[in-house]
């Protein structure tokens, strides 16, 4: 339905919509998880070959910059990189939200961010330190896996294309 002719004129305006930056910055990392398994990953899938270029580069570009952001950022604290010290990136509790909160209000929008996806984009809430933890580096690995499945099933190398080509490749 996206691809048809007569929605052709609504396109620029839905790629606004669904590849704003603003937006896709402000979603946690279980909400960007399913963007990129129930949206973008079929959006790939289903596009007609001869509109690759009309209308998938306008969202994956956008998206794909942003996915790298957001992994960069994601794992720089677990790879020693990045000037953000053990405070700033120890997952987010009731205990230290307000002290957090007011330490990075003062930074902007982007050191906010880096510290956000540093955290796993979670507030841990109550959890003890060891289970906030587990639950910052389950988000983590389970954005990287979702994006790794993402591409995985779009070029052909898991899935339903995987068995046709392997099929086809043996005959």
């Amino acid at each position: 339905v996206i691809f048809s002719p007569e929605l052709s004129h609504l396109y620029p305006q839905f790629v606004a919509v669904v590849a704003n930056q603003e937006h896709l910055r402000s979603m946690e990392h279980r909400h960007f998880n399913q963007y990129l398994k129930q949206f973008i990953e079929i959006m790939m899938l289903s596009c007609p070959a001869p509109l690759y270029q009309s209308h998938l580069t306008a969202i994956l570009g956008p998206v794909f910059e942003h996915v790298q952001f957001r992994l960069q950022y994601s794992w720089n604290p677990v790879l020693g990189k990045g000037s953000l010290g053990i405070e700033s990136t120890r997952p987010m509790g009731s205990d230290n939200c307000m002290t957090i909160a007011n330490q990075l209000a003062s930074v902007g929008v982007e050191q906010w961010l880096i510290s956000y996806y540093a955290r796993g984009g979670l507030f841990v809430g109550d959890l003890n330190a060891v289970t906030g933890e587990a639950a910052v580096e389950k988000a983590r690995v389970e954005l990287t896996r979702t994006y790794a499945d993402m591409l995985q099933s779009t070029l052909a190398l898991k899935g339903a294309w995987a068995l046709v080509l392997a099929n086809k490749a043996r005959e």
